[in-house]
């Protein structure tokens, strides 16, 4: 019997037996309703767990989990939001390369801004970069406070 194309995919068990539930549909031999409602469960599951078909969580920018935090970095850079711009960088400072390449993203989408900040180069090079950024903003912070304290 040949192999199909896809063979070479190495897949979770729970979806062999959906592929065994759907090659086979259940009937009287292979056990009925009970069958069916197992592999109705199977199903469900591959779904959820293996499609991606479901987000638990809303994007937002102070999440740990990559999958939530970078949605939220592009939605900010994407609506030019400047009260982003504290929690972005201190993503320049992630141990995660995607989450250093889309605060750096946003930042110069926001600002216009780089400083010389690359999410590649060297801790070393970056932190320079951060100092930067980090002087940057409690400028701009100071200069949106006025003089005189209260108003």
């Amino acid at each position: 019997m040949r192999q199909p194309w896809y063979s070479f995919i190495k897949m979770p068990r729970h979806l062999f037996r959906l592929r065994a539930c759907l090659k086979n549909p259940p009937g009287p031999s292979w056990g009925g309703k009970r069958t069916a409602a197992a592999c109705g469960a199977i199903f469900t599951l591959a779904c959820v767990s293996g499609c991606g078909l479901f987000q638990l969580g809303h994007p937002n920018l102070k999440s740990r989990d990559p999958s939530l935090k970078i949605p939220a970095i592009k939605q900010a850079a994407a609506r030019h939001n400047a009260a982003a711009v504290p929690t972005l960088i201190k993503g320049l400072n992630s141990t995660d390369p995607a989450i250093r390449f889309y605060s750096a993203y946003a930042l110069k989408q926001i600002t216009g801004r780089t400083f010389g900040y690359n999410y590649y180069a060297p801790e070393y090079q970056r932190q320079l970069a951060i100092l930067h950024w980090q002087h940057w903003l409690s400028r701009h912070v100071a200069a949106k406070q006025p003089a005189g304290g209260k108003s």
